[in-house]
């Protein structure tokens, strides 16, 4: 349950951030990323477990997108930080794009053909 609420909690956070100008590709990363982190805590909640499966897929690829505009943010210089040298954060997200959006689709393909499967 608490990874839906925070989740949630983050993603109205995005949508604050998508609101102002100046913070809109901070705003797309934390949506993208938080939305697929509540998809995946909804999808641990539910019974039916091909439909879990299918929302943990689609969370994780939007987690992936998420890191995906967070890569691009930070190349283009549109996002920036004196915490973390750029170079790690661009490699931390391309990991991230590669992990949980790679990851998705394969989880999507299993799925789908676990479904024909079944039919037949």
């Amino acid at each position: 349950m608490g990874l839906v609420v925070v989740s949630a909690l983050f993603v109205l956070v995005g949508v604050g951030l998508l609101l102002s100008p100046g913070d809109r590709p901070l705003g797309a990363l934390v949506v993208a990323f938080f939305g697929g982190c509540l998809l995946v805590g909804i999808s641990r909640r539910r019974g039916d477990r091909s439909a879990g499966v299918r929302l943990l897929a689609t969370g994780g690829l939007l987690m992936g997108v998420g890191c995906g505009v967070m890569a691009a943010t930070l190349l283009a210089g549109e996002l920036t930080t004196s915490r973390v040298p750029e170079p790690v954060l661009v490699a931390v997200a391309v990991v991230g794009l590669v992990f949980f959006g790679g990851g998705s689709v394969l989880l999507w393909v299993r799925s789908l053909s676990r479904a024909d499967s079944s039919r037949t």
